[in-house]
């Protein structure tokens, strides 16, 4: 084997010079995706010549493949016939596996009573191997779960004598937690203790917080008072911080010393008004009778929803001699029409018989209170988000759009307004659009254009404003919007959509050769990207997701990475008989025994924290980014293995694209995995989806993580919703007993997600466009859309998207559908 690899690196490095050339063009968008064989060799990257020591890859622990991803993916089931099936071998090692298998899968589907059983077969016959090990610590989180805390305390320790070096810190927490559960102060003490001065990337102010409570706990104050400021002084959020004030303050009232309490009360109320904890020390400070300041009273009331006396504080702020009054003049009407909503809500008869006749008292007064600030502040930093609050609040809270567009283009024109003109004239166009006045949303944001082209909305202000002539059949104004738009810009993104939509307008005044040229300008721009692909699929009268010929989605990467491992020797200056899987430094890391451990015990987001924490300390390492990526790919941490493609493709300098003769086709394989293939094909079956389209849209959601959250609330593979989600389950009758944690097992986030997207389908008559918007933003948005473009053209129903998250969301899913495409096509 060796011999073989050895002739065909060769075979290539004699081949160099006559196809170095080539290697430095992209492949063509038409041209076939990546075979082995077309893979050609970089310029080599020069490096510092270092004695190399070279390692033999040690052999790995006994386990069941097949089984572990299963079990990853939570596919229970499957999982447990695979670890109940007949091992490879009859060993011991085997055995114990089977049964570790077993039991980790009833404890993650949710059976204790089956997970104690299998181990404590497991615990009876092979106590010794390193599952039986693992066995404690699985005992202890079943004596959690059932609340245990004494046998708990048992099992943890039992594991951390037997592997005392790995999960130092998290053991010794839970052993901790469990003798505070007991009420056994001094040893939960001394684990918290123990955890907390072990290295480890555990939440170290965490841990501090419970043995600073431990520390009270067993009366030893002082010291519980210095590990209240010590994490105060450490830690960089201020949640930690104003936490860590509440309970030193508390401390020292409780000791006599009211003036050091408050004095820590008054540091969060002045710094850290965002945070609950702050108003815990409002309420002290203000029940004893101290003074405090009326602007952060306010503040801290308003962030917590008590309205009414936010509105006290700001008007007694106000009447006083403070230097932020700016400040609280435009929280006082934040506060008023807040205060407006608890009084009548959007959907009240209340507020829509006020909204019939002006609006309500709360909203005409916050109005009143942000047009004085605009007026008599306009220096200050909130200036602008006054004038905005202004519009936004006429439109969305008072229901008065016509309104809202007047009073932008009023603020649009006031003296020394040119700053705000052009975003002030680009929610206007948005608000005549909304209103069905295309003609006039289109003129206006052809004028950012023309008077503001060096402004940040110039170039979506000709470019809308041109596909909305369009729309109108006003080509002549559409063909002057998409060529002044050319000559505002050089990003790729917009020169290609300014061709495309020049194109598309010259088609329909006739000028087919024109338009052609127009759209191969548009794939010269940007090949890869989503105007370019449009311009493709345009003069190859194809509609979008057009699939053709046949897919080869399950590759055999083995294979692949020796090519690749070949190539990354050359790309980098290598020694040709380094072992590009392993090295003893990485696998001796305290991160990497960690993660492979966590990995081990089913706890894979914790695993995840620790991996990523050392591929990220990689990234300028080429060799150890490849190995970490064999690592990943093992052990189905296919984000950080898409993570790590990515990294090496950038180190060897070759763009944004994957997809390239000059790369092995082993990156692109791994950035644009067919992941999870068994399971992504029957939910594709079900539902009748493309598989290559369910992967994009996986990909574009979380990129195979499979414990991602967005900051909205989405969760897992697929990114949904916990109430969409619910919905589903209970219509569908697929989870009786649903939980937001189950959309983190990415077989019922898969079923949840195609099941989904299938609807957004049906609903939309099988649009794509539609249906990929309706996922992103919600079927609702959609449908208003649609009301605003009738056409069933999908640049214009792209172009009329106004949630610029749902635009992207939809360009970026056409794009690596595309890469999918030429990746995997036959």
């Amino acid at each position: 084997m060796k011999e073989k690899r050895f002739l065909f690196s060769l075979s290539i490095m004699l081949c160099l010079s006559l196809i170095l050339g080539a290697c430095n063009l992209p492949l063509a968008q038409q041209t076939a995706p990546p075979t082995p064989t077309s893979a050609m060799l970089p310029t080599p990257t020069p490096t510092e010549s270092l004695p190399v020591i070279i390692e033999d890859t040690p052999d790995a622990e006994t386990h069941f493949a097949q089984a572990d991803l299963a079990l990853a993916f939570g596919d229970y089931a499957e999982a447990l016939k695979l670890y109940s099936s007949s091992p490879p071998a009859n060993t011991e090692d085997y055995k114990a596996a089977a049964l570790y298998g077993q039991a980790l899968t009833h404890y993650k589907s949710g059976d204790l009573y089956q997970a104690r059983r299998s181990l404590d077969k497991l615990m009876e016959s092979y106590p010794h191997t390193l599952p039986g090990i693992r066995g404690n610590f699985l005992l202890g989180m079943i004596s959690d779960a059932e609340d245990q805390p004494e046998d708990a305390v048992h099992f943890y320790t039992s594991y951390i004598n037997a592997q005392p070096d790995i999960l130092t810190a998290e053991t010794w927490t839970r052993i901790g937690d469990s003798y505070t559960a007991l009420k056994q102060y001094p040893e939960a003490l001394s684990a918290y203790l123990t955890a907390w001065q072990v290295p480890s990337l555990s939440d170290k102010n965490s841990i501090g917080m419970k043995v600073a409570n431990a520390y009270q706990l067993t009366g030893e104050t002082s010291k519980a008072l210095e590990t209240y400021q010590q994490i105060y002084e450490n830690s960089s959020s201020i949640y930690t911080k104003s936490a860590a004030n509440l309970l030193a303050g508390r401390i020292e009232i409780a000791r006599g010393n009211t003036a050091e309490g408050y004095a820590y009360f008054q540091d969060s109320v002045n710094r850290f008004p965002e945070t609950y904890d702050a108003f815990s020390a409002l309420v002290t400070l203000i029940d004893a009778g101290q003074e405090v300041n009326e602007l952060q009273r306010g503040i801290i009331n308003y962030n917590v929803n008590q309205h009414n006396l936010a509105i006290e504080a700001f008007d007694r702020y106000l009447e006083g001699d403070g230097l932020e009054k700016d400040i609280a003049l435009y929280y006082k009407a934040l506060a008023t029409r807040a205060y407006g909503l608890t009084q009548a809500s959007f959907a009240s008869e209340q507020r829509l018989a006020a909204n019939r006749t002006g609006g309500t008292e709360w909203d005409k007064e916050a109005i009143a209170l942000w047009a004085t600030f605009v007026k008599d502040y306009p220096q200050s930093i909130y200036h602008f988000k006054s004038i905005e609050s202004i519009i936004y609040t006429q439109n969305a809270y008072m229901g008065q759009i016509r309104l809202a567009t007047e009073t932008a283009l009023s603020y649009a024109r006031m003296p020394n307004g040119e700053a705000y003109a052009p975003a002030l004239l680009y929610s206007a166009g948005n608000y005549y659009l909304l209103d069905n006045q295309a003609q006039k949303a289109a003129d206006t944001w052809t004028g950012i254009g023309i008077a503001y082209p060096y402004a940040p909305e110039a170039f979506n202000g000709l470019f809308f404003g041109g596909a909305l002539y369009y729309q109108l059949e006003d080509y002549e104004n559409a063909l002057e919007c998409f060529n002044r738009a050319l000559l505002i810009t050089d990003a790729q993104l917009e020169v290609a959509g300014a061709h495309l939509w020049l194109g598309k307008t010259k088609m329909a005044l006739g000028h087919a050769d024109e338009a052609r040229l127009s759209w191969q300008s548009a794939m010269d721009a940007d090949p890869y990207g989503y105007y370019g692909i449009r311009a493709s699929e345009l003069l190859d009268g194809k509609d979008p997701f057009t699939e053709d010929g046949n897919y080869k989605l399950k590759i055999d990467l083995d294979n692949e990475r020796v090519l690749a491992a070949d190539w990354l020797k050359y790309a980098f200056s290598l020694p040709a008989d380094i072992n590009t899987d392993y090295s003893s430094a990485l696998a001796s890391d305290a991160r990497y025994m960690r993660g492979m451990e966590y990995n081990r015990l089913g706890l894979f987001d914790k695993a995840n924290n620790e991996f990523e924490s050392l591929r990220l300390e990689n990234t300028e390492d080429p060799l150890n980014t490849f190995r970490l990526l064999k690592l990943f790919l093992d052990n189905y941490y296919y984000k950080s293995a898409i993570e790590c493609a990515r990294t090496i493709r950038q180190l060897a300098g070759y763009g944004d694209t994957p997809v390239a003769r000059i790369l092995p086709p082993y990156f692109a394989y791994v950035e644009y995995g067919a992941y999870y293939l068994p399971w992504i094909e029957a939910k594709a079956e079900k539902y009748k989806l493309s598989p290559l389209v369910l992967l994009s849209v996986i990909h574009q959601e979380s990129r195979f993580g499979t414990q991602a959250m967005s900051t909205a609330g989405a969760r897992g593979l697929m990114q949904l919703m916990p109430a969409t989600a619910e919905q589903i389950a209970s219509e569908t009758g697929f989870l009786t007993d649903f939980s937001a944690s189950d959309l983190d097992v990415p077989y019922y986030n898969l079923e949840l997600g195609a099941n989904y997207l299938a609807r957004q389908l049906y609903v939309f008559d099988g649009n794509p466009y539609h249906a990929l918007a309706a996922y992103n933003a919600g079927p609702g948005s959609v449908m208003r859309w649609q009301e605003m473009n009738k056409d069933a053209d999908y640049d214009l129903f792209l172009s009329t998207i106004r949630f610029l998250e749902t635009r992207i969301y939809v360009r970026r899913i056409v794009e690596i559908h595309n890469l999918y495409r030429l990746i995997y096509s036959q």
